[in-house]
């Protein structure tokens, strides 16, 4: 693209001969355009590989058959690898909208893409506040479900299973502690041998002298510290939403007042 345009108009009549040229920088010429457009598009394709990403693992979730999983839960987890292949190519869209527009200088795709991104920040507004809103009865509701679901933990065996690998991921035992479990072993996720849990065997058990993991799952650093991270990160993902919008409004105004 040339760094210049030109435009030409008679200072008198039609057969005067007199014209003036003239030049006006295109977008490249100035330093901030350039350094805009250049962000956008930067920003734009990480954003399509996380999309991409995100749809490729959709994908292989839907294409493989884990009997682990199937065990726990009577799904094979068709839908929720569904929802994350939409969820990527929608990503995926979006910075390809962003990146075109940024790159072939279009203000309509810019506009397009700038009206997106603010209504996905609305929409990640309401939805924060309905989960600060209702997050006392979200607990509520868990505590009960895994309250029960140790209950019922000897004689249901995929549901046994499904809280070895919860404790494990989690590195915790019971919801409040280990008293949560009233027999005199443990399940062998809590003293961290979870070598001895399979779908054969998903009530593997070790002696309380063994624990490992002295905390409940509700106390447990790592979902405290995942919380954590993940709330720094929404705020962090709104701030850098409304950049973008930013950028992508005064990029596509600057392209129309050069055009």
């Amino acid at each position: 693209m040339s760094s210049l345009s030109r435009t030409r108009y008679s200072s008198g009549g039609s057969n005067s001969g007199n014209s003036v040229v003239i030049v006006r920088p295109s977008l490249m010429a100035t330093c901030s355009g350039a350094l805009v457009k250049i962000a956008l598009v930067l920003f734009n394709l990480v954003l399509l590989c996380i999309g991409v990403f995100l749809t490729y693992t959709g994908y292989s979730i839907f294409d493989s058959n884990d009997e682990a999983w199937d065990a726990v839960i009577q799904t094979n987890f068709k839908t929720g690898s569904i929802v994350l292949m939409c969820f990527g190519a929608l990503i995926a869209l979006i910075a390809a909208i962003g990146a075109f527009g940024a790159c072939l200088e279009s203000s309509g795709l810019l506009d397009v893409y700038g009206y997106i991104i603010f209504f996905l920040v609305i929409a990640e507004i309401v939805l924060f506040y309905y989960s600060f809103k209702y997050k006392d009865e979200l607990t509520t509701n868990l505590e009960t479900g895994i309250k029960k679901a140790i209950q019922r933990y000897p004689k249901d065996a995929k549901l046994a299973y499904g809280l070895q690998l919860i404790q494990k991921f989690f590195r915790c035992c019971g919801f409040e502690g280990p008293n949560d479990y009233d027999s005199s072993d443990l399940p062998a996720s809590c003293c961290d041998q979870m070598s001895q849990v399979s779908v054969q065997n998903p009530t593997a058990s070790c002696p309380r002298n063994q624990l490992r993991f002295d905390h409940g799952c509700k106390h447990s650093p790592f979902i405290e510290k995942t919380l954590g991270s993940v709330t720094y990160a929404a705020y962090a993902l709104v701030l850098i939403q409304l950049i973008v919008i930013l950028m992508a409004c005064c990029l596509s105004r600057d392209l129309r007042a050069i055009n």
